[in-house]
C-alpha cells in the first residue's frame, strides 16, 4: 500500500492546479474531468477543509470570506438588476482570488516553503513553454491575439489556432509584464539560484518579444517602464528618488512635437505589427493635440470612460450604481468596465470597493514583513505592475491573480532549492 505524506500530497495537488492554469497546450489536450481547473481547484479546496481547515482561519482568508459575503448578499437583496457582464465578472475574480489567496496562506500554515520553491520552479517551466507557443501563434497569425475573442471567421480561427497551439491569454501576457522586474532581481543576485545570466537574459527577452508581438500597447509600455525602474539601482534610495525627479521633470519639458515625431517614427518601425502601429499613431494624435479629438480616437475613447464613470458613481457612492435600481444603474454603461479600479468603484460602490482592497493591502503588508530589503523593492514593483495596469484597462483572468498572490511573493524562495546556499533565503531574520 503507497501511502502519501500530506505535504507531498498538497505538492501534487498544486502541480496539476498550476499546470491546468499556465500550460494549455497540456490540459486543452486533457479530458474535460481531468483538464479542467475548476475540477482541480475543487480538490485543493476540500483538501483544504480536512487536512489544513487551518488555513481558513488566517486573517487573509477571513478578509476574502467576508468579502465574499458582501458579494452574495448584496446580488441576493440589492443588486438584482446587475449588468451580466459586471455579475460574472465579480464572481469569477473572487474566485480566482480565494485560490490565490489559499496557496500561499497554505504555504505560511504549513511552512513548507521549499515546496513553494519547487512550484515556483515548475510554473516558471510553463511561462517559458507558454512563450514560446504564444510567439509561434504569433508568427503564424499576427492578429491572432486581437482577434481571438471576435464573433467572426477571423476569430474563430484565431481561437482555434491559440487552442491548438496552447498560447496565452489576456491575464497571463499581464503575468509576463508583472514578472520582469523580478527577472531583472534573479538576472542582479543570479548567484542565489545559480541561474546563468544568459539564461535569464534569454527568458526576459523572450518574456518582452511574447508582450510586443501580442500588440497590447498598455502592456508594452508597463514593460518598459518598470523594466526600467528594475535596473535602476536602490543602494542609495535618495539619489534614485532625486535622478527619477529630475528625470521625469526633464520630460515634462521636452516639447510635445518631439514626442509626437517618436511615437510617428515607432508606428513606422513597427508597420508589420498592424495592431501596435496604429496604436502608436493613434497615441501620436493625441499627444499632438492635446487630448482635442474625437471619441473615435483609440486615446481618446478610453480617457472618455472616466467622464461617464465620474457622473455615475456620485449617485450611489457607498453600495454601488445598482443598489435598488433598474437595469440601467442609474447611468451606467459597460463599455467603461475596461477601467478596472474606477469601474470597481462605481459598480461594488465605496463599501465592495474598500473589502476588496482591505484583502491587496493586508496581502502586501504581511509578504513584505516576510521578505527581505533587497526583494521588497521588486516585489512592490511587481505588484504595482498588476494594480496600475488597472488604472488603464481591465484585470482580468485567474493567471493574474495566481501570478500577484502566489509566484510573486514566492520568488523569493527559489533559493531554498540551491543546496548550498540554503542559508540564504531571503527572509529578515
Amino acid at each position: 500500500m503507497i501511502i502519501i505524506k500530506t505535504e507531498k500530497y498538497f505538492q501534487i495537488v498544486l502541480f496539476v492546479l498550476m499546470l491546468t492554469a499556465f500550460l494549455p497546450v497540456v490540459f486543452n489536450r486533457l479530458p474535460a474531468y481531468i483538464g479542467s481547473h475548476h475540477l482541480w481547484a475543487i480538490v485543493w479546496g476540500i483538501s483544504l477543509l480536512f487536512l489544513k481547515p487551518k488555513v481558513f482561519v488566517q486573517k487573509l482568508m477571513l478578509l476574502v470570506s467576508i468579502y465574499a459575503l458582501f458579494l452574495w448578499f448584496m446580488f441576493e437583496f440589492t443588486w438584482e438588476n446587475m449588468d451580466k457582464w459586471n455579475a460574472i465578472f465579480l464572481w469569477d475574480e473572487l474566485y480566482a482570488i480565494a485560490v490565490g489567496c489559499s496557496v500561499i496562506t497554505y504555504f505560511h500554515v504549513s511552512k513548507d516553503y521549499k515546496g513553494l520553491a519547487k512550484l515556483i520552479k515548475y510554473t516558471f517551466l510553463f511561462f517559458i513553454i507558454t512563450a514560446v507557443l504564444t510567439l509561434i501563434a504569433s508568427i503564424i497569425d499576427p492578429m491572432f491575439f486581437r482577434i481571438m475573442f471576435q464573433i467572426s471567421t477571423e476569430g474563430i480561427k484565431a481561437n482555434y489556432l491559440s487552442n491548438k497551439l496552447g498560447a496565452a491569454g489576456y491575464g497571463y501576457i499581464l503575468g509576463y509584464t508583472a514578472l520582469l522586474p523580478l527577472l531583472i532581481y534573479l538576472f542582479k543576485n543570479n548567484y542565489l539560484i545559480e541561474g546563468r545570466k544568459t539564461i535569464l537574459l534569454f527568458i526576459i527577452i523572450l518574456f518582452l518579444f511574447v508582450i510586443v508581438r501580442v500588440q497590447l500597447f498598455t502592456n508594452i509600455m508597463f514593460s518598459i517602464a518598470f523594466l526600467w525602474l528594475a535596473l535602476v539601482s536602490v543602494e542609495n534610495r535618495t539619489r534614485t528618488l532625486v535622478i527619477l525627479s529630475m528625470f521625469f521633470i526633464v520630460l515634462a519639458f521636452i516639447p510635445n512635437s518631439v514626442y509626437v515625431n517618436i511615437l510617428n517614427y515607432l508606428s513606422d518601425s513597427f508597420s508589420n505589427l498592424n495592431e501596435l502601429s496604429f496604436k502608436l499613431k493613434e497615441f501620436s494624435v493625441y499627444v499632438e493635440t492635446g487630448g482635442e479629438v474625437s471619441e473615435q480616437n483609440a486615446v481618446a475613447g478610453r480617457a472618455d470612460r472616466y467622464p461617464m464613470l465620474f457622473e455615475v458613481f456620485p449617485k450611489k457612492p457607498i453600495f454601488g450604481c445598482y443598489f435598488f435600481s433598474d437595469i440601467t444603474g442609474n447611468g451606467y454603461k459597460v463599455e467603461a468596465a475596461h477601467l478596472y479600479w474606477m469601474n470597481k468603484l462605481t459598480v461594488s460602490g465605496l463599501s465592495g470597493f474598500l473589502l476588496f482592497f482591505l484583502i491587496i493591502i493586508f496581502f502586501l503588508k504581511n509578504e513584505i514583513k516576510n521578505i527581505n530589503k533587497g526583494y521588497r523593492y521588486y516585489f512592490i514593483l511587481s505588484c504595482l505592475v498588476v494594480l496600475l495596469y488597472g488604472l488603464f484597462k481591465n484585470i482580468i483572468g485567474r493567471e493574474t491573480w495566481y501570478v500577484f498572490f502566489v509566484i510573486i511573493p514566492g520568488i523569493c524562495y527559489l533559493p531554498l532549492l540551491n543546496k548550498n546556499k540554503e542559508n540564504k533565503i531571503i527572509k529578515d531574520e
